[in-house]
């Protein structure tokens, strides 16, 4: 019992156990021996229009995703944002931004969301991604931004 009030034996033995338990408890955890499978990223496509806005005219981006049934909650294990990404032809990325998931729907359009853009910024766009867990949607233009109705 004399080692028990020696402090540095009393040290010794903090480490030793507080040693024993990340072994035993942390590093299964984060080591590449885990047992916790990478959760699949569903793809799918967008549609990219200049949108005119009804109130104002001025043109915007549309983003539209191509399969509406994924634009549910439980897709992104239920994170409320995802990230807007937009690039121009040269890659150079040109917007970025959350938005809110799962995506804004209105009775006639498919599950989008409306950034606001000037016009060259929409002259200058040629695909977007629309990121998050789980999810990676991708949508192209060969040129110009088609004008929605």
């Amino acid at each position: 019992m004399s080692h028990l009030k020696n402090p540095r034996a009393l040290f010794a033995a903090c480490v030793i156990v507080v040693a024993a338990l990340v072994g035993v408890i942390v590093l299964p955890r984060i080591g590449p021996g885990s047992t916790a499978e990478p959760r699949p990223v569903v793809r799918s496509g967008l549609t990219l229009e200049a949108f005119p806005r009804p109130d104002t005219g001025a043109r915007e981006l549309l983003v539209s995703l191509t399969t509406p049934p994924l634009n549910r909650l439980d897709v992104t294990d239920g994170a409320r944002l995802v990230v807007l990404r937009c690039f121009d032809a040269s890659g150079a990325q040109v917007i970025r931004r959350p938005v809110d998931w799962p995506l804004l729907e209105e009775v006639g359009y498919p599950p989008h969301t409306h950034q606001p853009a000037t016009a060259r910024l929409l002259a200058s766009i040629r695909a977007c991604r629309l990121t998050g867990p789980g999810v990676a949607f991708d949508g192209r233009v060969s040129g110009r931004l088609p004008v929605s109705r």
